[in-house]
Formats: C-alpha cells, sequence, structure tokens
C-alpha cells in the first residue's frame, strides 16, 4: 500500500492485494485532487482491546459535509 504525493495535483492512494512474490490479484488506485483534499490525519480506532492507527484523507464533498477516504484499511 502506498500513498503518492503530487504537490501541485493532489495525492493518490494505492492498494495491492496477493502473495508478495507473485503479479497482485487486486490493485486499486485512487485520486483525490488538491482542490478536493481538505486535511491528512493519523487517526486511531478500536477493534476489541486493540487500538490500530490508520491514515485518513478528509475530502470535501457537496455542502453536506466532508468525506473520509481511509488510505490503510484494516
Amino acid at each position: 500500500e502506498s500513498v503518492i504525493l503530487l504537490p501541485p495535483h493532489g495525492i493518490q492512494l494505492e492498494t495491492y492485494r496477493g502473495f508478495p512474490n507473485m503479479r497482485p490479484f487486486f490493485a486499486s488506485k485512487r485520486f483525490i485532487s488538491s482542490t478536493s483534499l481538505q486535511d491528512i490525519v493519523i487517526n486511531e480506532g478500536l477493534k476489541g482491546w486493540n487500538v490500530l492507527y490508520y491514515l485518513v484523507a478528509i475530502k470535501r464533498n457537496n455542502p453536506q459535509g466532508s468525506v473520509l477516504e481511509v488510505a490503510y484499511e484494516v
């Protein structure tokens, strides 16, 4: 999984699933333009008794509010 920063344009979130030595079974690429990017935060969540940290890009949506784009889903 990776986050690629393109300073004048925005960020791209990439996720690859599969075996390490083989071609990935699944690849997902999401681009968030700098005009719709509000903020990037490291957040924490609870799963049972464990604390999980994850990277979130906060994207401006319509006037209704914001959307959270999770970079690394757990």
